[in-house]
């Protein structure tokens, strides 16, 4: 009995004579694993921060897009002022950009996010296409109101993921 004793306290020796020479290198694996770890984690957090820009961005040219599309359509004055029609047509442009930034990095999104996201995009094209046809004022506080609060709930998702 002594005998085993002696062989696992001589291989134990071993053992640890081999992980203090390995000790370095063990080390260097363990802090490359947690730098990647945290790189990931750095650049996930980077991409939501910039969703949430973009989100942002939305909420106002979507809003502004709905009331100069909803003056274009019933105001007389709007017509005569080119600056405003101007206006409408950057904020096409503008939500343009910004739906093309989302397609770029949504494959960085986490899937809940990126299903907010689409279903949003999709909600307020086809709200565009609606209300370009039949403008109402009614209709018009409706999605506005809607636009803020799917803007909102949103960013509250990112917020939760990158302060979690």
């Amino acid at each position: 009995m002594e005998k085993y004793l002696l062989y696992i306290s001589i291989v134990a020796n071993i053992v640890l004579v081999v992980l203090l020479f390995l000790k370095s290198a063990i080390n260097k694996i363990l802090e490359e694993w947690w730098k990647e770890k945290q790189g990931r984690r750095n650049e996930k957090i980077s991409h939501l921060n910039l969703l949430k820009d973009i989100m942002d961005k939305l909420r106002r040219y979507y809003t502004i897009f709905f009331i100069e599309n909803y003056r274009q359509r019933n105001e007389l004055d709007y017509i005569q002022n080119t600056h405003d029609h101007k206006k409408r047509i950057e904020m096409e442009e503008k939500i343009g950009q910004c739906l093309q930034e989302i397609s770029i990095a949504e494959m960085h999104y986490p899937s809940d996010i990126r299903q907010s996201v689409r279903a949003f995009i999709k909600t307020y094209s086809k709200r565009i296409e609606t209300f370009t046809h039949k403008p109402r004022k009614e209709l018009l506080n409706t999605i506005v109101d809607e636009i803020e609060t799917d803007c909102s709930n949103i960013i509250q998702s990112i917020e939760k993921i990158i302060f979690k």
